[in-house]
């Protein structure tokens, strides 16, 4: 992901493609979220104003460069993830027993490419608390950013909640 430009990404989201889709997008927007989080930790941390509460904004920090160093890697593994899928979805089904072994083959290949998402989820939701945080102790010049923060976390495990398969 990190070396195809927003553009590039967009059309092949928009394109006729199995890959990438919704995962890969909560994903990119988690990892968008991750980002204002981190550049409200930025602007608090160092500043005379915030030293009570500095210690804990580069905890905040530091599992916010984690996650997003991460989101960013599943926007590409959730590709990955998700190919078998489309493989599945294009076996044959002209016998009962054919149909029997696709529906069977689907669902297995949805359950496994069902962890990525599950990923997403729990990593952006961990970081809720942290927009919390941020959001009455930190640089309040970026409270806008922490609120936009929280609303792409948000937006990016409920996206991620539609792939999990049970």
């Amino acid at each position: 992901m990190a070396s195809v430009t927003i553009n590039k990404y967009l059309q092949d989201l928009a394109a006729k493609k199995p890959v990438p889709g919704g995962g890969s997008s909560a994903a990119l927007v988690g990892a968008l979220g991750v980002a204002l989080i981190e550049k409200a930790c930025n602007f608090t941390i160092g500043k005379e104003k915030f030293k009570a509460v500095e210690k804990d904004m580069r905890q905040i920090l530091k599992k916010a460069i984690g996650a997003r160093k991460r989101l960013v890697k599943l926007v590409e593994l959730d590709k990955q993830a998700f190919l078998p899928v489309a493989k599945a979805y294009k076996l044959p089904r002209e016998t009962d027993e054919q149909k029997a072994a696709r529906k069977e083959r689907i669902a297995l290949a949805l359950k496994e490419a069902s962890r990525v998402p599950a990923e997403i989820k729990r990593i952006c939701n961990g970081l809720l608390e942290g927009c919390d945080r941020l959001e009455k102790d930190g640089n309040q010049l970026l409270v806008g950013d922490v609120r936009c923060a929280r609303e792409l976390l948000k937006a990016a495990g409920k996206g991620a909640e539609n792939f999990i398969q049970a």
